[in-house]
């Protein structure tokens, strides 16, 4: 996996990833997850972090921020995908959750 530099508006992370886009993905992931209660999640712990805003466009760049070379992305268009994954997962766990153990 490669390193990567993420940033829109105020919000900056540097992860690993298998792709530019995967990175960009993780990165909306990870801002979304400082604003949105998940089930499970301490919530006093996500209050005492400040909130970071996106700008409408995510640059990725492997060599670091601020970079004419950037690969630009659509944040509203990440945002989207990133829905639609969280939608996807929470089926899945309720599918699982549903099914009788096996073997037991």
């Amino acid at each position: 996996m490669a390193k990567y530099y993420v940033e829109s508006g105020e919000f900056k992370l540097v992860c690993e990833a298998h792709t530019q886009r995967g990175a960009a993905l993780w990165a909306v992931h990870r801002c979304l997850s400082q604003s949105l209660p998940f089930l499970g999640a301490d919530e006093s712990e996500n209050d005492l972090q400040p909130r970071k805003r996106l700008d409408a466009k995510m640059q990725v760049n492997e060599v670091g921020f601020q970079r004419g070379d950037a690969k630009t992305y659509d944040t509203f268009e990440l945002v989207t995908e990133w829905n639609h994954l969280m939608v996807a997962l929470g089926r899945l766990e309720e599918e699982l959750a549903a099914r009788e153990p096996v073997g037991v």
